[in-house]
């Protein structure tokens, strides 16, 4: 767990630049306050849980941010599931109107990632809700880079797959 004056520091070196990017997302000044709270109180949670390394922080407090505005956006109906690749893994938000859809297609999205063997259950989280680079996974679990980009590629290519056919 990160100690409380080291928190203080991550809190005043990286709030100004979060509340920005969470702006953007919402276009709510009050909003945007409350979940950057919201991303604190997530980050802590999860310094709790797990060891947080110095270098990986800010893209940590982005991922957590990223996700925090998508799940408010999905509640308020303000987001749409646009085209589906890594790149856009989870969704990003988008300024058109509402789609009824989305919050069905991020469930299933959602129902699938749960349904996946272990490894590929990982290898999404640690790529696409940790943010960590190809790199960082092949050294976490033992294997080459290409190994993980070839893997990783699969498993977008069978999401995809999935969520255009409807079907696992």
């Amino acid at each position: 767990m990160i100690e409380r004056e080291r928190l203080s520091e991550i809190y005043e070196r990286f709030s100004g630049e979060l509340f920005r990017y969470i702006y953007g997302f919402v276009k709510s000044r009050d909003t945007a306050e409350d979940l950057l709270h919201d991303v604190f109180v997530r980050f802590i949670g999860y310094s709790r849980e797990r060891d947080v390394r110095e270098e990986g922080i800010k893209a940590l407090l982005y991922t957590i941010s990223k996700n925090i505005c998508i799940d408010h956006l999905r509640k308020t109906g303000r987001v749409r599931l646009e085209e589906f690749d890594e790149a856009t893994l989870p969704q990003g938000p988008a300024d058109e109107a509402a789609d009824d859809g989305y919050a069905a297609r991020a469930e299933r999205l959602h129902e699938l990632v749960e349904a996946m063997d272990a490894d590929s259950r990982s290898l999404y989280t640690m790529r696409v809700e940790m943010a960590m680079t190809y790199r960082e996974i092949a050294e976490r679990l033992s294997m080459s880079e290409r190994t993980v980009k070839r893997r990783m590629a699969a498993l977008v290519k069978s999401l995809m797959l999935a969520l255009r056919s409807g079907g696992e």
